[in-house]
C-alpha cells in the first residue's frame, strides 16, 4: 500500500492531567500520521484468496491479510497526491495539473 504522511495541527494548547493537577502541557502539537493513499500492489495469492464473485474493499482484505498474520508491506510516497473524493479537492487538483501547463 501506498501511503503519504499527513500532518494535522491541533489548534489549542493540549492539557495531560492527574486529578486537578497539570502533568503536562503542549502548545498547538502536531500529530503525523500515515495515510491510505489508495494505491495498492497485490500480489496474484492474495486476489487468490477472493472467493470468485465475492465483493471486497481494498482495507478489507488487507485487514485480512494481516489476520492471517501475512505480510502486508507500505511505501511511502513523496510525490504530489490529493484524494479526490470530495468535489473541493477533485476541483483543486484539476487547478493543480493546468497550472503544470501540461
Amino acid at each position: 500500500m501506498c501511503v503519504r504522511e499527513y500532518d494535522y495541527q491541533i489548534p489549542y494548547g493540549v492539557i495531560q492531567g492527574n486529578g486537578h493537577r497539570i502533568i503536562s502541557m503542549v502548545e498547538k502539537p502536531i500529530q503525523r500520521y500515515f495515510v491510505n493513499a489508495g494505491i495498492y500492489v497485490v500480489s496474484p495469492h492474495v486476489f487468490k484468496s477472493v472467493p470468485a464473485h465475492q465483493r471486497i474493499d481494498m482495507p478489507t482484505l488487507l485487514e485480512q491479510q494481516m489476520e492471517a498474520d501475512k505480510d502486508v508491506l507500505m511505501f511511502p510516497i513523496h510525490e504530489y497526491w490529493l484524494d479526490i473524493g470530495h468535489i473541493d479537492d477533485f476541483r483543486r487538483a484539476q487547478t493543480d495539473i493546468y497550472g503544470l501547463g501540461l
